[in-house]
């Protein structure tokens, strides 16, 4: 739905519904990236809540431990599990290393998803996470001419900004006088930012509430436009 590293983009999830009724239409197996995306990233537990397709497999890092250790999870279908499990090595698949199921990790990754259920924007009710980001500000600030487009979605809201003249290069490797006085104007105000190309990012964590949200889009905010 969101594609992280390579440049916060949009993906349509009525596209991607359509994609996996098609590979399944096709007996393609549907496997979802979520190292990313998954774990509240995106204001829902899985991504599938907001494509309305089940994976057959999916793979989750990241928000799994809360950032305290590193580890990552692969779940299966039961039909995938299956295919594999086998008392012979030439139909199991064989594959494990050292730091499978590592006792820290299991116990962190334990505690951060009881946790994220606790969590000041988390709707019982939905079973969701209530808006981070405040839709007016949003909606604002992507009329604004130096901006070509404001994605909020879960704990992330992705700017990417209109790079007009002065800009040099595409895609991820975009990188436009605007970018570069906004990234070091929003440094020098405290803010850890990784841009990809021209697209600025927030991106808070499951934990954190709407009111430090409201008061880092603000600030977000101002530094865009005195440094358009």
């Amino acid at each position: 739905v969101l594609l992280g590293a390579g440049g916060m983009k949009l993906v349509d999830p009525l596209f991607q519904s359509t994609l996996v009724r098609e590979c399944r239409a096709q007996q393609i197996p549907v496997i979802y990236d979520e190292v990313f995306a998954g774990l509240w990233r995106l204001g829902v537990e899985s991504a599938s809540e907001i494509v309305g397709e089940v994976p057959d497999i999916a793979i989750y890092s990241k928000l799994l431990t809360g950032g305290f250790a590193p580890m990552s999870i692969t779940l299966a279908a039961p039909h995938i599990f299956e295919y594999f499990r086998a008392d012979n090595k030439a139909d199991a698949l064989l594959h494990g290393h050292s730091y499978t199921a590592y006792p820290i990790g299991c116990a962190a990754a334990v505690h951060a998803l009881k946790q994220y259920r606790h969590a000041p924007q988390y709707d019982p009710q939905t079973n969701r996470m209530m808006e981070f980001w405040d839709e007016d500000v949003a909606e604002e600030l992507s009329h604004q001419p130096h901006i070509k487009s404001v994605v909020p979605l879960g704990t992330v809201i992705a700017i990417e900004l209109n790079p007009g003249e002065g800009g040099e290069g595409g895609g991820y490797s975009a990188k436009s006088e605007l970018q570069q006085r906004v990234v070091e104007n929003l440094r020098a105000s405290g803010f850890f930012v990784r841009p990809l190309g021209n697209v600025v990012y927030l991106m808070c964590t499951p934990m954190t509430d709407k009111e430090e949200c409201d008061s880092m889009l603000s600030k977000f905010v101002t530094i865009l436009n005195d440094s358009a």
